[in-house]
């Protein structure tokens, strides 16, 4: 019996510069370096070879493959598997955790929730509730987790809320700035030349990810208004107004060269772009993937992304030059870029919905009105535009205040973030929990003897017109053992379907019936005591190299 908890936390890699990838970096570094636990990470976007090019202390199973890969085709076959799906039982045999955490969204985690091994691990989440309302199936999985926490306040509320508080809700863990690198820098002007922009520019800009939830066109859009608006009223500010975008492309959003081509103002819209090359960082108006760079003279300079980012000091500088940073979206999980700016001293301009509205309670960012409220085809969840005038509105009063009483604004926001925003404190909150739990429960389970189910046969079940009751009469012998219950959301809908006699995939409609639902049971059994199997029978289970990888000193 191990003398430390074994800590396996799920990430898409802690060495990735998006949202996920930072909160799990500081998380795991935290755990990591008080030496009282074993850690392990489960990276899906991790290769072989990243251990030694990040230098990561911790255990590392690397769940991504190469496109040369011979397995690619396995790979491929289910989404879920490029979150881990097709490893995270094999190198759950092999790290043998007490605790399993996830920080990511629903979809990258809930697989693990049908795990064989599942009752062998105690599980937490930390799901992005970005807004309302949760689908079922998701309160479902939340409320099977041992614990849940949250990014938000306002997602802590929607969660309590729709599950009538059946959730093992533990804390809010918000994400934080690194207080030691995102901070004020009196030297605007010299950063702003150094990056190649004018040192009277006025900037207002954004840090966001190139995705569909993103609203860059209504941004660029309400830009262009806020240019025309200043011209007419000949405000101070008004040649001098610039936009900046630091965010991706190409990536899974917006056209962003669509996007520059039909504005009036793309002369006023700026991009962040590094070189391959030299490492210059320098702001340029969009020119293509890639451009000259504007110190080595190479074509290898490109937009940063999440898997080829800029270092957090050079982020620093560049949320240092902005007048004013406005958070323009549908929703957001939390938004962290907003708490790094305003530990550089920058005021804040948010969306008055989802996670935002902490932002706006708790550091005393503007709040931008809701212009329409509406649902979303593809999550049944209520999302928002912005009142676009009112936004405009909003960046003129701000713009047009003097220098001193905006910065007052921003420095007031700055104090705040440092109190309630530091990595330290969230990190506490993880390990007060942890350091609760009764490990070494789940240490003599991973020691205890294989339970093996005999598979369902259908012939021998007692007849009945209802599939409900049919089901009920399995719960003590299968259904328990396999860690479902009469509730479960996967379960009652496999119920309904067969007592229906079918399902509906799109615009088709399928049979279904008991003898599927049988199947898919017995598919599950067979799962089961495979993983019993191997849990007991270590020996059996075929060498893999991201599990020697993972173990290599």
């Amino acid at each position: 019996m191990h003398q430390k908890p074994k800590i396996l936390v799920c990430s898409e890699s802690s060495k990735v510069s998006s949202g996920f990838g930072v909160y799990n970096k500081y998380l795991l570094e935290g755990l990591h370096n008080t030496g009282n636990y074993e850690v392990a990470e489960f990276a899906s976007y991790g290769l072989i070879g990243d251990k030694e090019r990040f230098n990561i202390p911790w255990k590392y199973y690397p769940n991504g493959i190469q496109n040369v890969d011979p397995r690619q085709n396995q790979f491929a076959q289910s989404q879920e598997n490029h979150f881990g799906k097709w490893r995270f039982d094999r190198v759950v045999l092999d790290f043998q955790p007490d605790i399993v955490i996830d920080v990511r969204d629903y979809w990258m985690s809930a697989y693990q929730q049908k795990s064989p091994l599942r009752k062998y691990f105690h599980w937490i989440l930390m799901p992005t509730i970005d807004s309302s309302p949760q689908q079922d199936e998701w309160l479902d999985t939340y409320i099977n987790a041992d614990a849940i926490f949250t990014y938000s306040d306002w997602g802590r509320d929607v969660l309590l809320d729709q599950t009538s508080k059946n959730i093992n809700f533990i804390d809010v863990a918000s994400p934080c700035a690194d207080l030691s690198m995102f901070k004020y820098d009196p030297n605007k002007d010299s950063i702003k030349q150094a990056l190649g922009l004018n040192a009277n520019a006025v900037v207002l800009g954004t840090v966001m990810r190139n995705q569909k939830r993103k609203l860059f066109p209504e941004l660029i859009q309400t830009f262009e208004n806020i240019v025309e608006e200043s011209i007419k009223n000949n405000y101070v500010f008004k040649d001098n107004l610039i936009l900046y975008l630091h965010t991706s492309y190409p990536d899974a959003g917006w056209d962003i060269p669509n996007l520059i081509k039909n504005s009036k103002v793309s002369n006023r819209i700026f991009f962040t772009y590094n070189c391959k090359k030299c490492g210059k960082v320098f702001a340029s108006n969009f020119s293509g993937v890639v451009q000259q760079c504007s110190t080595c003279g190479t074509k290898s300079a490109t937009i940063p992304n999440v898997s080829n980012g800029i270092n957090t000091s050079v982020l620093s500088k560049i949320m240092n030059i902005f007048d004013l940073y406005i958070q323009y979206s549908i929703c957001e999980g939390f938004g962290m870029p907003q708490i790094e700016a305003a530990a550089c001293g920058v005021p804040i301009l948010t969306m008055n919905y989802s996670a935002m509205t902490d932002i706006i309670n708790n550091i005393n960012a503007e709040p931008i009105n809701i212009g329409t409220y509406f649902k979303e085809l593809e999550t049944s969840a209520i999302r928002t535009y912005p009142d676009h005038k009112d936004t405009a509105t909003k960046v003129i009063s701000l713009l047009n205040m003097p220098n001193q009483l905006r910065q007052r604004k921003g420095f007031y926001s700055s104090e705040i973030v440092k109190q309630k925003y530091s990595w330290q404190h969230t990190v506490e909150k993880w390990i007060k929990y942890i350091d609760g739990v009764d490990y070494k429960k789940y240490q003599k389970k991973w020691e205890s003897k294989a339970e093996i189910i005999p598979l369902l046969d259908i012939n021998s079940l007692p007849s009945t017109n209802n599939v409900y009751a049919t089901i009920y009469m399995l719960q003590e012998q299968y259904l328990s053992k396999l860690g479902l219950s009469m509730n479960d959301y996967w379960l009652l809908k496999q119920i309904q379907m067969a007592q229906d006699g079918h399902f509906t995939a799109g615009p088709e409609i399928k049979p279904y019936s008991l003898n599927d639902l049988i199947q898919n049971l017995n598919t599950m059994i067979n799962n089961h005591n495979n993983a019993e199997t191997a849990r007991t029978n270590p020996h059996i289970l075929k060498s893999e190299d991201y599990i020697d990888y993972a173990n290599r000193k």
